[in-house]
């Protein structure tokens, strides 16, 4: 994190710098002869820091969950199979509408043995302004 903010003070230095033009204005166009040259050599040798899983995710603006044929698709076995190797990943909720949104965090009960072992992983939870459901 620390290298992060190093990072964004080099550049935030490099470009609002002090330096004007001649005429005192505005700096001038950069002369590539004169501009010094940052190069950066990040160490990637470790992990500094770990992002949350649930950070992977896709958002939907609930206007468009609130309509049947959505809500179809998000049921398709395609779709589900794809979200699968996406695991573990997040279908996010978000939007002016989702306020008024309600989901059961009970797992789904699904009609046939084959079609719930696949599905075992998934599940809804409700997060203040977000709902996420996990695949």
């Amino acid at each position: 994190m620390n290298f992060f903010f190093l990072l964004l003070l080099l550049f935030s230095l490099r470009t609002h710098g002090t330096r004007t033009g001649s005429n005192g204005g505005s700096p001038p166009y950069p002369e590539p002869d004169r501009d010094p040259v940052l190069v950066l050599e990040p160490d990637l040798s470790a992990v500094l820091r770990r992002v949350d899983p649930r950070f992977l995710s896709v958002t939907v603006d609930a206007s468009l969950a609130a309509e049947e044929s959505f809500m179809a698709l998000l049921s398709s076995s395609k779709v589900r199979t794809l979200s699968a190797a996406l695991s573990p990943a997040f279908l996010r909720f978000g939007g002016t509408r989702q306020d008024f949104m309600e989901f059961n965090p009970e797992r789904v009960q699904w009609t046939s043995e084959s079609t719930a072992a696949a599905h075992s992983r998934t599940f809804i939870t409700h997060h203040s302004s977000v709902t996420l459901v996990r695949f």
